[in-house]
């Protein structure tokens, strides 16, 4: 072949193309035949880093948004794991055929990736264009995303062999029937009670937030939309406010102390707050925006908490801040909060912890930068939160913010725990209203289907919408415009499981576990992967 590069370039295309925003899922198969024909060649590992580079680079366009230069800082990044597949894959290939060989590969890293690289990034899977089709839903119910996954790698895999003339494609029917029964033979959870909910989108700007008076701006926003909302309804039980919308400091430590914040621009100045006071006042707010809910009502609000510090704290320190969902009961007190436990890379956290040189002026920079310090407190798992209702029944709530959205394992451990629905908090006017929205929709759809449980998604610019228990949409509101979505929340049993919840969950961790190990043996296998066959695949 001629340029034998071109086909992990082509791959990356295909790949790309496959995600949800931009045109055809269904290309995704077919991206794994370049890669195995390349490798059968013996292509070399700089093909795999230039198509790693235009793939990420590609996937990660999203960030441009923030900076003209941050999709290629994310590819220089991600690039390399395209490089480590190819490595895994010859490995693999000495005791594995290819069309098998390369689907482990591809979906080792990928979990690898999602769960361990700078603490998880579980986006751009192979299944993640496939969120849209109600059997590829189903059959998420009982084998989770991960799944699906791995079954868009070997029907890849299958492909390939196919159009070589082999037989084995005919292992897939059976294996997607199995699926498919498996997924449709578990009974579909019925709600054993309901919550009247108001999400408030109010489409705000970045910039608004660090405007002077921004607070009190947004505060007033917030209330004049619910008020217009609710002229003609009856009065929510839930009143959900998206990410970081709820400017005020808040902290829901009982310690006194000192709240300090940092400033932009200032560094070693921050604002300090007594904590009592920063009580007090987050009460009275509370209280006077949860007015308008029903008897029994709560506030749920995303924002950001800090721990007191000692008035004896050397000065120029800040306090620790968290991502933080908070619950109100209407007369203002806090009964419930939980901690953003997966934090975005380099947005909430830095590599290591911090722990390398030059860590502080990067913090720095991108706090000056974006407003946001990557120093942010890493919370446990969440639990749900259970909050009383008026005839004193316990609504149990599982939680996530933004980036959560795309880990499993947060929905699955509060799904198990006793979470009757879900909601996400979330802000994404960071990436414009263009295929990011697309794909964490995608995401929730599974998170929906995986754990059979609702899933209301209140977002600052969109898309704020109500997915039922199987991950079709219920109501929505369009993306980029105000509004607040008036809804009813279904709540299913506390002790319902899917398929997906009992066993289906060990896919993931399984396969690559074993893949994993059968790439370590192949190191004390003396027979390397025959070439000869991939030069025939080019004949």
């Amino acid at each position: 072949m001629k340029y034998p590069r071109l086909l992990p370039l082509s791959s990356a295309l295909l790949r790309v193309t496959a995600l949800p925003g931009w045109w055809a899922p269904w290309l995704g198969p077919l991206a794994v035949i370049p890669r195995i024909v390349y490798w059968e060649i013996g292509g070399d590992r700089r093909g795999d880093l230039m198509g790693g580079l235009l793939f990420w680079g590609l996937a990660f366009s999203i960030l441009a948004t923030t900076g003209a230069f941050m999709p290629f800082g994310a590819a220089c990044v991600m690039g390399g794991l395209w490089v480590l597949e190819g490595v895994f894959y010859r490995r693999l290939r000495r005791f594995l055929k290819p069309e098998f060989a390369a689907p482990l590969s591809l979906f080792s890293l990928q979990w690898l990736v999602g769960e361990f690289f700078f603490g998880g990034v579980p986006s751009f899977t192979w299944g993640l264009g496939f969120a849209d089709y109600p059997f590829f839903l189903s059959l998420a119910s009982a084998v989770g995303e991960n799944g699906i996954s791995l079954l868009i790698l070997l029907l890849g895999g299958w492909l390939w062999s196919f159009s070589r003339g082999w037989k084995s494609i005919g292992f897939l029917t059976p294996l997607l029937f199995l699926f498919a029964f498996e997924a449709g033979r578990h009974q579909k959870p019925e709600p054993v009670a309901s919550a009247s909910f108001a999400a408030i989108q109010p489409n705000i700007e970045l910039g608004a937030k660090t405007a002077s008076g921004g607070e009190v701006a947004i505060l007033k926003q917030h209330e004049k939309m619910l008020e217009e909302a609710l002229k003609e309804a009856t009065r929510p039980e839930l009143l959900f406010w998206s990410e970081t919308m709820f400017l005020l400091p808040a902290t829901f430590s009982g310690k006194e102390g000192e709240i300090r914040i940092p400033r932009r621009g200032l560094p070693g100045s921050p604002l300090v707050y007594p904590a009592s006071a920063v009580r007090d006042l987050l009460k009275r707010v509370a209280a006077q925006v949860a007015e308008p809910l029903a008897s029994g009502g709560h506030l749920l609000v995303g924002a950001h908490t800090y721990e007191p510090l000692s008035p004896d704290t050397e000065s120029g320190v800040v306090s620790p801040r968290a991502s933080s969902t908070l619950a109100f009961a209407k007369d203002g007190g806090l009964v419930g909060h939980a901690e953003k436990s997966e934090l975005v890379p380099f947005g909430e956290t830095l590599p290591f912890d911090g722990a390398f040189p030059a860590a502080e002026g990067i913090a720095r920079w991108v706090f000056d930068s974006f407003g946001l310090s990557p120093d942010f407190v890493r919370g446990e798992e969440p639990q749900p939160l259970h909050l009383i209702r008026e005839d004193h029944s316990v609504m149990r709530l599982g939680t996530a913010i933004c980036w959560e959205n795309t880990f499993e394992r947060i929905f699955r451990k509060q799904a198990q725990a006793g979470a009757q629905a879900f909601v996400i908090f979330s802000n994404e006017a960071w990436y414009g209203l263009g295929v990011e929205m697309d794909q964490m929709l995608a995401a929730t759809r599974f998170r929906a289907a995986e754990t059979g449980r609702s899933v209301l998604r209140a977002t600052n610019t969109g898309i704020t919408i109500l997915l039922s228990s199987t991950g079709k949409e219920i109501a929505s509101l369009p993306r980029g415009q105000e509004g607040v979505l008036l809804g009813v929340l279904p709540l299913v049993d506390e002790t319902y499981r899917t398929p997906y919840l009992i066993w289906g969950w060990v896919i993931g961790p399984g396969v690559a576990l074993l893949a994993l190990l059968g790439g370590f043996l192949a190191f004390f296998r003396g027979r390397p992967a025959r070439k000869q066959e991939g030069n025939e695949a080019l004949s």
